[in-house]
């Protein structure tokens, strides 16, 4: 009896013990972990972005990487009280496409450029092996057993995870990950990671 009043009062003094922030390896691209960092960590690394209309006033960001041969867009929300590794808003979506016509000329001509992330080509790569331009046989040879089978969504593969993100000193925000990779004649066209 003694025992189990002892666990109780211990139980009741110790705080709640949270556990660690977890999220899905395929999240991470970028030097950053979608769904986890925020703008300013990958502002820092990359350069500051073009403002993008996003889900928010200007939460969105959009680069130009001419060494990887592609844009680099994101978006973020802000949650407030965010213990993360910096403040600002979080990322929570991003995606990497081939340099578009647009971008090309506006590269060329200089009027409205996109910044130039710096960014090695390497880290623009899905899982660190999978590039823009890859066929469906190629991603999956290159994953090999990085990631189990993608479910096949209209011709795009898919992987869905869940984890937890600590938004508050108190809570933890259960989340879950979504990674796309679109194809467009037979060729990896976006590498799409959300965070929910």
């Amino acid at each position: 009896m003694k025992f189990i009043l002892a666990f109780l009062l211990l139980g009741l003094a110790c705080p709640r013990a949270y556990g660690r922030t977890s999220v899905p390896e395929f999240a991470e691209i970028c030097g950053i972990r979608v769904g986890y960092d925020t703008t300013d960590t990958l502002e820092h690394q990359m350069g500051h972005g073009s403002p993008e209309m996003g889900g928010h006033a200007h939460s969105g960001r959009r680069w130009l990487s001419t060494p990887a041969g592609c844009e680099i867009d994101t978006d973020a929300f802000y949650y407030y009280d965010y213990n993360g590794p910096e403040d600002g808003p979080v990322i929570d979506f991003i995606s990497i496409t081939p340099i578009s016509p647009r971008a090309a000329d506006r590269a060329l001509t200089g009027e409205n450029k996109l910044p130039e992330a710096r960014v090695a080509p390497e880290k623009t790569r899905f899982m660190g092996v999978v590039s823009l331009g890859m066929t469906k046989d190629e991603v999956l040879r290159a994953l090999g057993t990085r990631l189990p089978p993608p479910t096949v969504e209209k011709g795009a593969f898919v992987w869905n995870a869940d984890g937890y993100v600590h938004i508050r000193q108190q809570d933890i925000l259960s989340t879950s990950w979504r990674a796309q990779l679109t194809f467009q004649h037979g060729k990896l066209y976006e590498i799409r990671i959300e965070g929910d």
